[in-house]
């Protein structure tokens, strides 16, 4: 793989520290990004869901729950953990859909989090990935810390699920995303670098193709097998 050179954004600033837990969290506009934590995700969509498409967001959504648990019920600190947001349009949903899918009832939880798919949030999140994005989705995108969101030197982790059909698959893929997480912690401990993330890639890329990371316009990719 041939990277591209990364630019520091951190100069005397103190060491995050290493991430022990890969959580989920609804949440709505006013709280995105989620600036607590040590590093954060987003499970974005590059469209609204239609008649015909709704049934696959649900499945991407009770996938997510599935696998990561909420971080509101963790007892590990805030910036202990990499939180992978769905992002939804309605503050009081958002309050409630943690509860709602994490007590059993996945489908009726995940239904409303489709309807309330926080669409905007996403777009913005898509935009400032840089990366490819081709396919119908959904992207999962993560920076690190999660206060680098939006700065264009900055590199963003971008997976592609865009291939992903069944219920299997999409466990699988979330699964990978926080097994990736969980057990390479010393990813997360300061500002990534191409260096840093190149095992987490070959990891991805062995088993799903492809994994993309991208610094303001420079991109690197690792291609492995599709299974």
């Amino acid at each position: 793989m041939r990277a591209p050179a990364a630019r520091s954004t951190q100069s005397a600033s103190v060491p995050l520290p290493a991430i022990q837990a890969a959580t989920s969290a609804f949440v709505d506009p006013h709280v995105y990004p989620p600036r607590n934590y040590g590093a954060y995700g987003i499970v974005a969509f590059p469209s609204l869901p239609t008649p015909g498409t709704a049934a696959r967001y649900t499945k991407v959504c009770e996938a997510y729950v599935a696998t990561l648990p909420p971080a509101s019920t963790t007892e590990i600190p805030e910036d202990r953990q990499m939180v992978t947001v769905w992002p939804v349009t309605d503050p009081n949903l958002a309050r409630t859909l943690s509860e709602l899918t994490h007590a059993g009832d996945r489908i009726e939880g995940c239904k409303q989090a489709v309807e309330s798919y926080g669409f905007q949030t996403a777009l913005t999140a898509l935009r400032h990935s840089t990366g490819p994005l081709a396919g119908r989705g959904p992207f999962l995108l993560a920076w690190s810390p999660a206060s680098a969101k939006g700065r264009k030197d900055v590199l963003v982790l971008l997976a592609n699920l865009s291939d992903a059909g069944t219920d299997e698959e999409l466990l699988l893929r979330f699964q990978q995303w926080r097994n990736d997480i969980e057990g390479n912690p010393d990813i997360f401990k300061d500002q990534w670098t191409v260096q840093r993330l190149t095992t987490a890639i070959r990891h991805w890329a062995d088993g799903w193709g492809k994994l993309i990371f991208a610094s303001g316009g420079a991109r690197a990719t690792h291609h492995g097998r599709h299974t």
